[in-house]
């Protein structure tokens, strides 16, 4: 994760999904997570506004809480 907007709060959340088993695939603009129990993939972007939206998407697939 060498990008150059990346926000602390994003660190945490990505860092706790792992923990949890979602997979990180990193892209040009962005990344996708995945799992293996999940229904759909989520294309993400680093900034501090899609922690909420990551957060979302990990309560509707996963049912699990990310705390930040």
């Amino acid at each position: 994760m060498n990008n150059k907007h990346q926000s602390s709060g994003m660190k945490k959340v990505l860092k706790q999904l792992n923990k949890q088993g979602v997979l990180l695939h990193k892209t040009k603009k962005g990344a996708f997570l995945r799992h293996p129990d999940a229904e759909e993939q989520y294309l993400m972007h680093y900034s501090e506004r899609a922690i909420h939206e990551v957060r979302r998407w990990a309560k509707r697939n996963l049912g699990i809480e990310v705390k930040f």
